[in-house]
């Protein structure tokens, strides 16, 4: 799977230490970054 670099306008670089007092509650889960990532794994050929 290849992306096209030419959508790629900038890249933010984000730790993932916590915001709160919850380790879970990092910048991803507020961003929802891994949702899509989530629903397209599942549906790739070589996922055993």
């Amino acid at each position: 799977m290849e992306f096209p670099k030419k959508l790629i306008k900038n890249i933010e670089l984000i730790d993932q230490n916590p915001i709160g007092k919850s380790s879970r509650s990092n910048p991803v889960t507020y961003l929802k970054a891994y949702d899509d990532i989530r629903d397209l794994l599942p549906s790739r050929k070589w996922r055993k």
